[in-house]
C-alpha cells in the first residue's frame, strides 16, 4: 500500500510538470489522489474531460475512468472508454494515467470523423443500399467520406471533405463522377455548397425574434440532398406531357438544348422537355407570367424571360399569320 501512495503521488506530480508538454491541448481541471481530471480539448466541438480515480491496489489494478462531452456522440465515448479499459489492464503494475491521457489525445486526433460519427452512422444505416449499386468508403485519417449513389442507371459519386473546426466550418463537396447531363452535375454542385454555406453562416436578413444563430451540422443535410437527387431525378416525369424526363438509359441523354426532348430544370425544381416547354411559355394566358403546372410557383428561365406585353404580342402575331396562311390554302384549294 505504501508502495502504491509513492506511485499516485509520483504519478500526480508527473501530470503537473509533464502534462502540458506532452499534450498541450490538455487541461488540468483536479489533481489530487480522490480525483483526477483533464480536459482535452482540440477543437470548440471536439473535446472531452477524462475523470480518474486510484483503485485500493493501484497500480496491480487498472485506473477508474469515465469520459464525458457534451459533443462527442455517447456512442463514440463508450468506444474510447473500452478500448482506455484495454489499454490500462495491459498496464497492470506500472504508471497508467500519462499513457491514458496520451491514448485519448492520439485517438482523437487519429479520427478526426468521430465529431460526426452520428451522421455518419445515418448515412450507413438508412442512406446507403448496396442491393442498389450505393456504396459507401470511410477514409478516417483523410477526414474523407466517399460515397456512390445509384437509382436504376443513374448515379452519382461524391467526396466529401470534413474540415478540422467541424461543424463550425462546412463540408466540402466534390462530385467526383456522374452520367447526369452536366446541366445538372453544375445545378447539384450549386446546391450542395448553398446548403452547405446556410449551415455555417447566418442569413443576412434576421428576424429580431429569432434567437441567435448557431452553426449547425452539415454533412447530412448535404448528403440526403445527393441521394434525393438522384434518386428523385433519374424517374422524375416532365410536368406537361408526364413522360420521363430522362431517357431510361443515360446514354440517350439529348445534349442539344434545341431538340424537342432535351430537359430543362426551373428553379422550383421541376423538369420539361423542352419542346413542352416552349409551347407552354409561348401559349396565353400571360397575365402574370407564366405559371409551373406542378406547383404554380412562377417560371422563371432565362430563355423565356420577355416581358407579358412582348409574350401577348408575339402570341397576336403568330394567330394573325396563321389565319393568313389557312386563308391562302382555302383559297387554292
Amino acid at each position: 500500500m505504501e508502495n502504491g501512495n509513492q506511485v499516485i503521488h509520483e504519478e500526480l506530480q508527473e501530470i503537473k510538470d509533464k502534462l502540458k508538454k506532452l499534450i498541450n491541448e490538455a487541461t488540468i481541471i483536479t489533481c489530487n489522489t480522490e480525483l483526477v481530471r483533464i480536459g482535452i480539448k482540440l477543437t470548440k466541438h471536439k473535446q472531452l474531460i477524462v475523470s480518474i480515480q486510484f483503485p485500493v491496489d493501484y497500480p496491480n489494478d487498472g485506473l477508474l475512468v469515465e469520459l464525458k462531452s457534451n459533443t462527442i456522440s455517447d456512442k463514440i465515448l463508450d468506444t474510447i472508454l473500452n478500448l482506455c479499459n484495454n489499454e490500462v489492464k495491459n498496464r497492470i503494475g506500472q504508471k497508467q494515467i500519462i499513457h491514458l491521457l496520451y491514448f485519448i489525445h492520439q485517438f482523437l486526433l487519429n479520427n478526426p470523423l468521430c465529431i460526426c460519427a452520428d451522421e455518419v452512422r445515418h448515412l450507413k444505416n438508412n442512406v446507403i443500399h448496396a442491393d442498389r449499386g450505393d456504396w459507401l468508403k470511410i477514409k478516417q485519417k483523410l477526414s474523407t467520406i466517399l460515397m456512390r449513389i445509384q437509382q436504376h442507371r443513374y448515379y452519382i459519386e461524391a467526396k466529401l471533405i470534413i474540415p478540422h473546426d467541424y461543424p463550425i466550418v462546412s463540408v466540402t463537396t466534390d462530385i467526383t463522377s456522374t452520367n447526369f447531363p452536366a446541366m445538372f452535375k453544375k445545378t447539384l454542385i450549386g446546391f450542395c455548397d448553398e446548403i452547405a454555406r446556410q449551415c455555417v453562416e447566418k442569413p443576412l436578413k434576421v428576424n429580431p425574434k429569432d434567437p441567435p444563430f448557431i452553426a449547425k451540422p452539415s454533412l447530412q443535410r448535404v448528403t440526403d440532398y445527393i441521394v434525393s437527387f438522384c434518386r428523385n431525378y433519374s424517374i422524375a416525369k416532365c410536368s406537361l406531357c408526364k413522360k420521363r424526363a430522362l431517357p431510361e438509359s443515360p446514354d440517350q441523354v439529348v445534349t442539344d438544348p434545341e431538340h424537342d426532348m432535351y430537359v430543362e430544370r426551373i428553379y422550383c425544381d421541376h423538369l420539361f422537355h423542352y419542346s413542352c416547354l416552349d409551347k407552354y411559355m409561348k401559349t396565353p394566358p400571360f397575365t402574370g407570367g407564366k405559371k409551373c403546372p406542378a406547383c404554380s410557383k412562377r417560371i422563371y428561365h432565362d430563355r423565356w424571360k420577355i416581358s407579358t406585353r412582348t409574350a401577348e404580342e408575339r402570341w397576336a402575331h403568330e394567330q394573325a399569320r396563321r389565319r393568313e396562311l389557312d386563308e391562302v390554302i382555302d383559297f387554292l384549294s
